[in-house]
């Protein structure tokens, strides 16, 4: 048995949904911080987004991460 086989519970069960949630957590938590930093956004696009991470626990921080973030490559909007 190699270590990750059994670090990981691969054969399902209360274990599997252990991790599931820890991942989940771990999302919400890199999500939470990467809206916070985006200084490209508004302060209310923000809270927008913390409200949609919130209580759309695996698709909201999913979705910061692939729509809602920035790209390094584009200049922040300015705002007048």
């Amino acid at each position: 048995m190699t270590r990750i086989a059994s670090i990981l519970p691969l054969g399902g069960g209360p274990g599997v949904l252990a991790w599931l949630g820890v991942a989940s957590g771990l999302l919400m938590v890199v999500s939470l911080v990467s809206i916070w930093k985006a200084h490209a956004h508004s302060r209310r696009a923000r809270i927008v987004w913390t409200v949609i991470a919130a209580l759309v626990p695996i698709a909201g921080p999913v979705a910061w991460l692939v729509a809602g973030r920035a790209s390094r490559h584009r200049p922040p909007l300015h705002r007048s």
